[in-house]
């Protein structure tokens, strides 16, 4: 066995109570990095995975990027003396997509898209009973819809297909459904802007997982809507989904320039939830950072006391001829072992700790983010092989100055000190 790994077996196995400190301090830092990084990185893929199979990859809005040029024909009319303008259309003339069905056939053919599913949204108040509740009607094609978002996975109740045959048939979301005490079957009335009512028939209650959709949309077909919008054969969005999600934003700038319209990637519809994550990640991760650094001074100062209780037997190695180098990597050895033990321990105790949060169950509603019924923990491989690796390094880097020291004891001034 080489010397110096020795050296470092013995001192963990004859000073067995630093060991277990030394070991204890590694695996406690382990497992609460592993747990809060599970936890972190489990709710911001969450939040992503429901975000992205609940809403369009791509949003193509009805707002025209450039104003149309104005066309005027001037007339005098010189027996008034009045000049007449006509022919000026504002610059927002309708809330809709000119030559959508030409913008879809193109969307159709463009590599890297999935599906797409034009739309129509207006804006109404659902009645049932003495309640009435502000909500936002979703006028769309079901099955283009679920190829875009999967909807009728995500009925609860009934199911979305009977859109298709239900006259009037309308979807709820869970939330509106609870408020208004909603059931299948129910007949419900959509007032408008104008102040006419139009009777519905509850065919389905859907759960999407996002909150602020399941507390204000409602899903009919795509004519229903525009009766509803008084914009017949018209529409105010195409939704697109891509085979990649993640460059979202590049195909949403290529359409824009493209067709003309505003168009949004779900990362930007998102953007200040994301921006939040990324707030939330840099503060928790800053407190991380404090623990190993906390972490790392106590096994510094655990180890350099060993290498003080240990002075004379230092001391006697290097009197019996045993190398600066060989002590200080017999210490060096020591701070790996007790990182490899350390981390191992923590990963298991961390998984304990994920499985347990894993079965927690709670249930956010309301104005929260997510629709949720219990922690979300990531198990990823990347993430125990960092949490474990950070925990040898951890052990490696208090070990080393300490491991130095053992190294420069001078045998002569310990014999003198007695």
């Amino acid at each position: 066995m080489n010397i110096s790994i020795y050296i470092g077996y013995r001192a963990l196995r004859t000073n067995y109570k630093t060991t277990l400190v030394l070991v204890a301090s590694v695996t406690m830092t382990v497992a609460v990095i592993l747990v809060m990084s599970s936890l972190l990185f489990g709710f911001r893929n969450e939040f992503i995975s429901k975000t992205v199979n609940a809403t369009a990859h791509v949003l193509i809005t009805s707002e025209e990027l450039d104003t149309y040029a104005q066309p005027a024909i001037l007339s005098s009319a010189a027996d008034v003396g009045i000049t007449e303008i006509q022919h000026i259309k504002p610059t927002q003339q309708y809330n809709k997509i000119r030559n959508s069905y030409l913008i879809m056939k193109e969307l159709e053919i463009t590599p890297g898209v999935m599906a797409i599913s034009p739309t129509l949204t207006t804006n109404v108040l659902i009645k049932y009973g003495s309640i009435i509740y502000p909500a936002s009607v979703y006028g769309m094609v079901p099955d283009a819809e679920d190829k875009m978002t999967d909807l009728y996975s995500k009925a609860i109740a009934g199911r979305v297909q009977n859109l298709k045959t239900q006259d009037k048939g309308i979807v709820v979301g869970k939330i509106i459904a609870s408020k208004l005490g909603l059931e299948l079957g129910n007949l419900v009335k959509l007032v408008v802007r104008n102040g006419s009512s139009f009777d519905f028939r509850v065919v389905a209650i859907v759960e999407t997982g996002i909150s602020s959709q399941d507390d204000s949309k409602l899903w009919v077909i795509l004519k229903d809507a525009q009766i509803l919008a008084n914009q017949y054969n018209e529409i105010t969005d195409i939704g697109v989904k891509l085979q990649d999600y993640e460059i979202a934003e590049n195909y949403a700038e290529s359409f824009a320039k493209k067709f003309g319209y505003k168009t949004e990637s779900w990362q930007i519809a998102n953007s200040n939830i994301l921006s939040l994550l990324v707030i939330i990640f840099a503060n928790i991760y800053f407190v991380l950072g404090g623990l190993l650094l906390a972490a790392a001074f106590g096994i510094y100062n655990v180890f350099s006391m060993s290498v003080i209780n240990r002075r004379r037997d230092l001391a006697i190695m290097q009197a019996l001829g045993l190398t600066n180098a060989q002590i200080s990597w017999g210490f060096f050895y020591q701070g790996i072992t007790v990182g490899i033990i350390g981390g191992i321990l923590g990963l298991l105790l961390g998984q304990l700790l994920i499985e347990f949060f894993s079965t927690l169950t709670f249930s956010q509603t309301g104005d929260n983010l997510l629709s949720a019924r219990g922690f979300v923990m990531l198990r990823a491989w990347w993430l125990y092989a960092s949490c474990f690796f950070t925990g040898i390094l951890l052990a490696v880097i208090s070990a080393i100055l300490p491991s130095y020291r053992a190294g420069t004891v001078d045998p002569v001034e310990v014999i003198r000190e007695g």
